[in-house]
């Protein structure tokens, strides 16, 4: 049989090595990439409709020759370009000058429902987490400058971490303990990135805040912790409501708590719609014509603070609060006459929330106590 004769019973075979009907494994995976990279391997198996054991057994035979290769967001073909976040090129550039990611024991920062009967002060509590983040130290200039970030005076180091950190959480590290007093979110594009949280460290202001804590609480004296009273028992709950005329969470402190005022709003117990806050008095003598101190003047600075969120809107429930400290002095329940002064508005956006406040200062006269003999 000639050449001729020999190819022309080829053709006739019923079946022909070109007349394959199903890819091959490694095609799969090919193909499966082209339409889609990178891919994890459960969802390259799936897409290339092949077992698990079936894609071990050939990627050692696509990666040695080049065809696909493993990134951090899974399996891509050779000519897949990875682009890498803001915070992978950060931790990388620090990597290299000594600035590793550490893993961090942190005290979450809550408040309880809890209230200090004086104040109004929620109390403190702290709950156990553990977060993994770089750290800088004031000190560290080379750091410093490869992070692209600026350490005021008042820090003594800088936390970097894509994980959730807050004001006022506390951390440990290297056996001494810090407190987040700033938050700055970095965004890569429209999509988080990392924290930036600046730190002061306690053992060095412990008993300094005490001390200003103790301090705050002593100046709670007579003009303030009478009008907190005023206010806690004669605030009708009935008229300070939400938008569907539900009863509103809300109430009264003294100013200057050890806390931002924004946790009130943020608490996971209780967190309140709007707040009443009682500022530093001043108390002015009031003598006769014997020079004699016969009544104070009694000014007390009142501030009122509430947020948008659902169910409620911040500067209608403003105003409804606003009407029912001014029904107290109209009303006079306490023998004693008042009279309202409405100062100004101080609505001011923290982060992605809008603060609205209004200051006013409620003024009355109380009789000074009488000398004995």
């Amino acid at each position: 049989m000639n050449i001729d004769e020999n190819r022309k019973a080829a053709n006739f075979k019923p079946y022909k090595q070109s007349d394959k009907r199903v890819l091959s494994a490694e095609a799969k995976v090919i193909v499966a990439l082209i339409k889609k990279q990178p891919q994890k391997r459960d969802d390259l198996c799936r897409s290339a409709t092949i077992d698990t054991s079936t894609f071990y057994r050939i990627r050692r035979l696509l990666m040695n020759k080049g065809i696909i290769e493993e990134t951090e967001k899974g399996y891509a073909l050779w000519f897949y370009s990875e682009t890498r976040s803001l915070w992978d090129r950060l931790k990388y550039k620090l990597e290299e000058m000594g600035g590793n990611l550490v893993d961090l024991k942190v005290d979450k920062f809550e408040l309880s429902d809890t209230r200090d009967p004086i104040t109004g002060w929620r109390k403190k509590r702290y709950t156990k987490s553990s977060i993994k983040g770089i750290m800088i130290l004031r000190g560290a200039l080379e750091l410093v400058a490869a992070a692209g970030i600026y350490i005021a005076r008042e820090y003594d180091a800088v936390l970097l971490t894509a994980d959730p950190i807050e004001d006022m959480d506390r951390l440990w590290w290297k056996s001494k303990l810090y407190e987040v007093k700033n938050v700055e979110e970095r965004y890569d594009g429209y999509n988080f990135s990392f924290n930036i949280a600046y730190l002061t460290e306690l053992v060095r202001d412990r008993e300094d805040k005490e001390t200003a804590e103790v301090y705050a609480r002593s100046k709670i004296y007579d003009a303030r912790s009478q009008t907190r009273t005023l206010l806690t028992t004669f605030l009708s709950d009935a008229n300070i409501v939400r938008d569907d005329d539900a009863k509103a969470v809300y109430a009264v402190i003294c100013s200057d708590p050890s806390y931002d005022i924004m946790k009130e709003f943020q608490a996971s117990t209780d967190p309140v719609d709007g707040l009443y806050v009682i500022g530093e008095s001043e108390t002015i003598p009031l003598r006769n014509g014997d020079q004699e101190v016969r009544d104070y003047e009694e000014r007390v600075p009142i501030f009122i603070f509430t947020i948008n969120r659902a169910g409620v809107r911040g500067m209608k429930l403003k105003r409804t609060m606003e009407a029912e400290l001014r029904h107290i002095c109209e009303t006079h329940p306490d023998g004693i006459y008042r009279t309202l002064l409405r100062v100004r508005d101080n609505d001011q956006r923290r982060r992605s929330t809008m603060l609205y406040s209004t200051e006013f200062v409620l003024n009355y006269t109380r009789p000074a106590p009488q000398r004995k003999g």
